[in-house]
């Protein structure tokens, strides 16, 4: 487990981020670990989140996440203006709820696969 005392030197790190698989019509969501990471931190933080989330309520989260997205695609005129909003909303969600919350772990999700991004835009008439 990860300690914030003991671990606060890992915890300043971007340690895992939420992988979106699809069809993106109903996509699924689950944490994963960035390969940024040492083979030891991969392994003490996927044990973290193994342990540490419901996933469940994760799942649900993220939903709602995604439910926003689709709102923010619809409002989006290019590709280019909604991949802004997701940098933007990634640095806010950093700013407020730091490197590792749900939230930040969601959009670092989205900034690393553009595809996904791209089929929000392609596909916002449908939401």
């Amino acid at each position: 487990m990860l300690h914030p005392y003991f671990d606060g030197k890992l915890l300043k790190k971007n340690l895992h981020f939420t992988k979106i698989t699809g069809p993106y019509e109903i996509p699924k969501f689950e944490p994963d670990v960035f390969e940024s990471l040492s083979a030891a931190e991969k392994l003490r933080v996927r044990n973290h989140l193994k342990k540490c989330i419901d996933l469940v309520v994760y799942h649900q989260y993220c939903t709602n996440r995604w439910s926003e997205m689709q709102g923010e695609a619809k409002r989006a005129k290019s590709i280019s203006e909604l991949k802004r909003r997701v940098k933007n909303l990634h640095m806010d969600s950093k700013r407020v709820g730091g490197l590792n919350s749900w939230k930040t772990a969601f959009y670092a999700g989205l900034m690393n696969s553009p595809s996904i991004t791209k089929w929000l835009f392609q596909n916002r008439k449908l939401f």
